[in-house]
């Protein structure tokens, strides 16, 4: 993608609502894991403490220590 950062992709965002209502909720969930810790690393949190609250928030599944390092590093 040669987007900038913040740059509406409207192609994306019609494939988007043309997704199943599962696959939406998933990288709906998804995106907000990945504002929460983007927020608590900005904050000067540990990623111990933003795993832990994460999963607090959101849930033993899909929030394995390699699942949010991999969310941490925008993959």
């Amino acid at each position: 993608m040669d987007l900038a950062p913040g740059e509406y992709d409207g192609a994306a965002h019609a494939q988007f609502a043309e997704a199943p209502p599962t696959r939406r909720r998933r990288a709906e969930r998804k995106a907000a894991i990945a504002v929460m810790l983007t927020g608590l690393r900005s904050r000067g949190v540990k990623e111990g403490e933003r795993f832990a609250l994460v999963r607090e928030k959101f849930g033993g599944k899909g929030t394995a220590n390699p699942n949010l390092k991999r969310l941490c590093k925008g993959r």
